[in-house]
């Protein structure tokens, strides 16, 4: 008969781990130093070498799991407006993001969306994530790296306008041409030359908006309106919405309040 613990193995340092006590949830990096984490500050010693799952920290339960890709980006640092989990999993899904795959990612905001990205791509592929602030650049920088995950992430401060500078910069990694390209920008209509410059045929072009106009002014440009052809085909939008279901002994009903709205989401094949 299999034990408790036969399917867990060592927590080691260095990993991205996600804690939970009762209600509470929380990820961190494993150190030797001082974990603060659910309202508890510990040595990180005193769980590396044990295995995930239940630990007992100061007389407190602590519960402690690996990390996936939605718990760092639920505990990113935020400064610009963040993509979240559902909406990032559609475009990963959707725009055939996957291992080996080499993504260009224009507004790198605050890197909640690169980081589902570059853990979709490992551990061969790489993400070019542009922004023209630099201090986005860095928030994303920093938070990817605390993610454990900078080496599969390439930082450019730029315009994704501007197709030659990110072919030069896919040119001195080696890559040639973009499987998939992800615009998180205002704009993105004034970007369609560049992503078809940049795009393998075939490839993924995906544009995340929160306004039906903006959406009506991509689709003009993607799908040629007042031209007699598009190379774009395969083109649709769509939204995400979530609800909870709030789940109690004899009361399961849908939550009071819900999300219903995030962000539309625009796809499209290059031909």
């Amino acid at each position: 008969m299999l034990g408790h613990n036969s399917f867990s193995w060592a927590i080691r340092e260095g990993d991205r781990a996600a804690f939970f006590v009762k209600a509470k949830k929380s990820s961190a990096t494993i150190t030797r130093d001082r974990i603060s984490v659910c309202g508890l500050s510990f040595s990180g010693t005193k769980l590396i070498g044990r295995p995930y799952g239940r630990h007992e920290i100061m007389g407190i339960e602590l519960i402690v799991l690996p990390a996936l890709p939605r718990d760092l980006m639920e505990h990113i640092k935020r400064g610009p407006q963040v993509i979240l989990p559902w909406d990032a999993s559609t475009i990963i899904f959707y725009a055939d993001i996957r291992a080996g795959k080499t993504i260009i990612e224009a507004g790198s905001g605050s890197g909640s969306l690169t980081i589902a990205l570059a853990s979709s791509v490992r551990p061969d592929g790489r993400v070019i994530s542009v922004d023209i602030k630099s201090s986005n650049t860095e928030i994303a920088r920093r938070n990817v790296r605390k993610a454990g995950l900078s080496d599969r992430v390439v930082f450019h401060t730029g315009d994704v306008k501007n197709p030659q500078k990110i072919e030069n910069l896919l040119s001195s990694h080696k890559l040639e041409g973009a499987d998939t390209v992800v615009l998180d920008i205002p704009d993105p209509w004034k970007a369609v030359e560049s992503v078809k410059a940049l795009l393998k045929i075939g490839g993924v072009f995906a544009a995340y908006l929160p306004t039906m106009n903006q959406v009506e002014r991509l689709r003009k440009e993607i799908e040629g309106w007042d031209k007699a052809s598009s190379d774009f085909v395969d083109v649709f939008t769509m939204e995400t919405l979530r609800r909870e279901i709030v789940v109690r002994p004899g009361a399961v009903r849908p939550d009071y309040s819900m999300l219903g709205h995030t962000g539309y989401l625009t796809f499209a094949r290059k031909v």
